[in-house]
């Protein structure tokens, strides 16, 4: 009797060579459509010849539906930005202007409009809104104190409250 030989390659080559095998099967089955491989079964072929009775039947063609209607979105208003308060504005420049010299007063209000300086004359210390009056242009301080008079006469028809 010969007695076979138990090798480690022989070994090998009999775990391996079924696996090989079994493996290659599947992978075959799955490129010719057999099983159901993601990535590996083909997309299947619709058929290439079809039965008379599909062929003459009346069959409906599917209609695409009609796109719906767009909604359109009602423009929505922006809200309108907050408007400033211009009193508490002059109320706290003249806190400034009180503290100033009147020659640097002079230099800063040449640009001033009439209107913005009167409503700041309003919130000035009496003595220093004088002395500021006087220093001006007599023209201009008429005009001043005529604004300033209106302003007041105005804030006093309109109280403020809620």
């Amino acid at each position: 009797m010969s007695e076979i030989r138990k090798s480690p390659a022989r070994l090998i080559l009999m775990i391996v060579g079924p696996l090989v095998l079994i493996g290659g099967g599947v992978v075959g089955a799955a490129l010719f459509g057999v099983i159901n491989v993601p990535g590996l079964t083909p997309a299947k072929k619709a058929k290439a010849t079809a039965g008379a009775h599909e062929l003459y039947a009346d069959v409906p063609t599917p209609k695409e539906p009609a796109p719906a209607a767009k909604r359109v979105k009602p423009p929505v208003p922006k809200p309108e930005p907050p408007k400033p308060d211009l009193e508490s504005g002059a109320k706290q420049v003249a806190k400034l202007w009180n503290g100033m010299p009147t020659k640097s007063l002079l230099a800063v209000i040449k640009e001033w409009s009439d209107e913005d300086l009167a409503r700041v004359l309003r919130k000035m210390d009496t003595d220093k809104a004088v002395e500021l009056l006087a220093a001006l242009d007599p023209k201009r301080a008429s005009a001043l104190s005529l604004l300033i008079q209106n302003q007041t006469a105005l804030a006093i028809a309109q109280p403020t409250g809620g």
